[in-house]
């Protein structure tokens, strides 16, 4: 867990928020932070459109 006891993918999936420099940075966190995991590129290869949009 993280800053006030949310888990990571609770953080990830946050609303951005209005746009402005801050919002725009702490959405490049969450990139860094998704890409330092290296992840396959095609992890989700199998899983349907339909599942994923479930998930969101």
């Amino acid at each position: 867990m993280s800053g006030g006891g949310r888990s990571h993918l609770a953080e990830l999936k946050t609303d951005p928020g209005a746009p402005g420099l801050e919002s725009m940075l702490a959405e490049v966190n969450k990139l860094e932070r998704v890409r330092r995991l290296e992840l396959p590129a095609d992890l989700f290869a199998e899983v349907s459109e339909k599942l994923v949009d479930a998930v969101k």
